[in-house]
């Protein structure tokens, strides 16, 4: 998490005599480091029981950087150097170096690497930890077991630079006893030495610690009379580098934590994200149902708008149709009686369907100049009624009705008009 700068951590050793030592450190403002909590465990009957101890003793938050190394069955460091290159390619030129060195297939192994800074010119140096994927298992089932949740797996010789780049043979008896990193060797690979004279080995693993014991305020440490640093060196050196920044550039190329070993960090943040998100997926949600509704509501309005004038333009081509059809009546009319103008059809007409009732069916109608003749048709049971002399138009109307075999009645109608010589001026106008 490069956006947030650790200031607390948590480191962890296991020395070669099964004993597991634990420090939280914090960076204070001017960088300087002190130790906060300490504890040290003895590993009686498992390691997970000895972790629970030590780390019920440390009460770790889940929001610190948490490390853990020292005496791990089988790890082996080495150093060497290859052409600078991009950093993407250094992986694969990182395994092709380590497997001309290996005893065993690079495939059957666990690696991790860092770069150290000061190289020779136009050199990379790395530094790589490596450990057989059965060595590994085996620790990441022991570190599994115990439920601690780690950020990376070191040994103290992965954290020497640039802290200790002064020192020429860093020594940890308590890790690697009788092994010093060595600084001289041009072996390429090999960098542990055997240091078999005990005083030298005394005297590389004092000046070791002294200058790890140098990076930190011991005034206001937490340690007390009875504690013995030199067991907590190697915790407090990878406790230093992991709150340094070359680890978080290096982290990345570290042997790789199994999924679900990494802690969980922040989770009040997640929480408050999460809800965050929660309210603003209500909220957005209730945006576009609110749209969609009033969309809806503009849809139906105008279904209903367009319905409306398609009933109306139904109605409009009904009439047209309609008109259509009583002109071209009228005009039929005209063709057949030359003296007939619409003026006489129209009231004729009118009439017709004003005093006749509405059970009578026109089966022939004949206009004269004087008067005109209908003929009515009746269905057996139906009204026959004919009252055409409230006609304001008509003067004299006969009516002969005729009972037909089917038992309808025709009703032959002749009717005179008031003034048939005003009718004839008003025609001929």
């Amino acid at each position: 998490m490069n956006f947030l700068e650790y200031r607390t951590c948590i480191a962890i050793s296991r020395d070669g005599m099964n004993r597991i030592h634990c420090v939280k450190i914090k960076s204070g403002r001017k960088n300087n480091l002190v130790v906060v909590a300490n504890a040290s465990v003895e590993i009686q009957d498992s390691f997970v029981n000895a972790m629970a101890d030590v780390l019920t003793r440390i009460r770790p938050e889940e929001d610190l950087l948490l490390v853990f190394g020292g005496a791990i069955p089988g790890l082996a460091i080495s150093e060497f150097t290859i052409p600078k290159m991009a950093s993407s390619d250094i992986p694969s030129a990182a395994s092709y170096e380590l497997s001309r060195h290996l005893p065993s297939e690079i495939s059957d192994c666990v690696t991790g690497f860092r770069t150290i800074d000061d190289g020779p010119p136009g050199k990379l140096r790395l530094r790589a930890m490596t450990l057989s994927s059965k060595d590994w298992e085996a620790q990441i089932g022991e570190l599994r077991n115990s439920g601690v949740k780690l950020d990376a797996i070191l040994h103290p010789f992965m954290a020497l630079d640039p802290l200790l780049s002064e020192i020429s043979d860093p020594c940890f008896t308590s890790i690697e006893p009788g092994f010093t990193f060595s600084r001289h060797d041009q072996d390429g690979v090999r960098r542990i030495s055997v240091h078999e004279d005990e005083g030298e080995r005394e005297s590389y693993e004092a000046v070791s610690r002294d200058a790890v014991l140098s990076l930190f305020d011991l005034e206001k440490s937490t340690f007390s009379p009875d504690d013995r640093l030199a067991d907590y060196v190697p915790a407090l050196l990878m406790g230093a580098y992991s709150l340094s920044s070359n680890f978080e550039n290096d982290r990345h190329t570290l042997p790789p934590l199994p999924k679900g070993m990494f802690p969980e960090r922040f989770r009040w943040l997640r929480i408050i994200f999460f809800i965050f998100l929660a309210l603003a997926s209500i909220l957005l949600l209730g945006l576009f149902g609110r749209n969609a509704y009033e969309n809806k509501l503009r849809l139906d309005s105008l279904k209903d708008e367009l319905s409306s004038i398609e009933r109306k333009v139904l109605e409009i081509k009904k009439d047209e149709i309609s008109n259509k059809k009583f002109d071209e009546m009228l005009d039929k009319i005209v063709e057949v009686e030359p003296d007939i103008g619409s003026y006489e059809v129209l009231p004729v007409l009118h009439d017709l369907n004003k005093f006749v009732s509405a059970d009578l069916w026109m089966t022939n109608l004949n206009f004269r100049k004087d008067s005109f003749e209908a003929t009515l048709l009746a269905k057996s049971g139906t009204k026959d009624d004919v009252d055409l002399g409230k006609s304001q138009f008509f003067s004299k109307v006969e009516k002969n009705k005729r009972l037909l075999p089917d038992q309808s009645l025709s009703i032959n109608v002749k009717m005179q008009y008031r003034n048939p010589n005003q009718r004839l001026k008003k025609s001929e106008d």
